[in-house]
């Protein structure tokens, strides 16, 4: 070990082009690792994460109410979807437990199991349930509302007497679970609060002669995005007069520059990767080449090539050691640098991949390639004539 640390010392220099090109790939390649992580995760937050992702809109443009009722079992069967429900929605009165009118919302039914969908927690409820939009929360009438209370709806019916159909108004008992706190997007842009979707589509069947619902559109909750054009081709075949609309879809140009981004990115990385180890290879050889004489003179003082292998790897692990250190040091500084002045950061997240990949890279390339080419030029070199060769210079 000893040895292997005055060999360090005395070859520090040679080994300069090494450090610094292994450097120097390092300190880029960390550049374009923190670029493409960050895509990722803002692609990931921005949009797999954004709820407003997972529904699908379908609708008929020329006949709106032309979509078969039996849509919704068909479109419940296909994998990947989680949910469906026709838009019963339409606006009503709210009124107190005393039963004196406090405001009016837009009632949406939706399925139990979708209300995660629209960012509720807990989905733990009866299915007389009702979550009131955020939106009514800080009015007076609603200060003192709590979980568990009675509210109601306000809606009406058509109810037949004699030979005419007459319309009359009811209240229907909600109980209260929570304020909805789900913001306007591209598929839900009114003041919607949230009811069982059965209630929904009774109360829709109730406000026409026919029995036969008002709806406007039919909506698909699909949590894989990955899975929508699938979903969304399937639901077309179905109906060919159906439009299908998802947000996805109109952002199409989002992930594809995602996608162009990594794979550029992967490119330059490969590149310079191979730039890298060609420099290595060429300045070990340089190296190996000037260490000849020391291989020889250890050779023929009986020590064994296994310790001659040994030096040589502690040699090359230091110098590993020592870009690995350094270019840590440069990634935080700069990194860091990046943060403060240019709100960019690269850090925070990513510190503990840079460091994993550096030390791979810095002390395994090192190591390994060291290894290799050593045992080539040992090999080569292993007889009485290159000795002779040697001891003269």
């Amino acid at each position: 070990m000893r040895i292997a640390f005055l060999f360090f010392k005395r070859n520090f220099k040679k080994f300069t082009g090494i450090i610094l090109s292994l450097l120097s790939f390092l300190l880029v390649m960390n550049l374009i690792l923190g670029i493409i992580l960050s895509v990722n995760d803002n692609f990931k937050r921005g949009i797999v994460n954004n709820s407003d992702l997972y529904f699908m809109e379908v609708y008929n443009e020329d006949a709106p109410m032309d979509i078969s009722l039996k849509l919704r079992d068909k479109v419940n069967s296909i994998e990947g979807v989680e949910s469906s429900f026709f838009d019963f929605s339409h606006p009503v009165k709210l009124y107190d437990k005393g039963k004196n009118n406090i405001d009016m919302t837009n009632i949406l039914g939706v399925e139990t199991k979708a209300l995660q969908y629209f960012n509720v927690d807990d989905i733990d409820v009866e299915e007389d349930f009702i979550f009131i939009n955020r939106s009514l929360s800080d009015k007076k009438e609603f200060k003192d509302l709590k979980k568990g209370d009675k509210v109601y709806i306000k809606d009406y019916k058509y109810v037949k007497q004699g030979d005419s159909w007459e319309g009359e108004e009811y209240f229907l008992e909600r109980t209260f679970y929570g304020f909805l706190d789900f913001d306007e997007n591209n598929i839900f842009r009114n003041n919607i609060s949230l009811i069982e979707y059965n209630s929904a589509e009774k109360i829709a069947r109730g406000m026409t002669r026919t029995g036969d619902p008002y709806f406007s559109r039919f909506i698909v909750i699909v949590p894989e995005v990955d899975k929508l054009e699938e979903v969304a081709n399937i639901i077309r075949e179905e109906d060919k007069d159906l439009k299908v609309r998802y947000t996805l879809d109109e952002t199409g140009s989002l992930p594809s520059f995602a996608v162009i981004i990594v794979a550029v990115s992967a490119l330059i990385i490969a590149i310079l990767f191979l730039i890298s180890v060609f420099s290595v290879l060429s300045n070990l050889n340089q190296i190996l080449e000037l260490r000849k004489r020391d291989f020889a003179l250890f050779d023929m003082f009986g020590v064994d090539e296994k310790e001659i292998m040994k030096m040589f790897i502690v040699e090359l692990f230091i110098h590993g050691i020592l870009t690995f250190i350094s270019t840590v040091v440069i990634t935080y500084v700069s990194f860091y640098l990046f943060r403060s002045f240019l709100q960019f950061d690269l850090l925070t997240e990513y510190l503990y991949i840079y460091i994993l990949v550096d030390f791979i890279l810095a002390v395994g390339m090192l190591v390994f390639i060291g290894i290799i080419k050593l045992k080539k030029t040992l090999k080569a070199n292993d007889t009485m004539g290159f000795y002779k060769e040697v001891l003269k210079q």
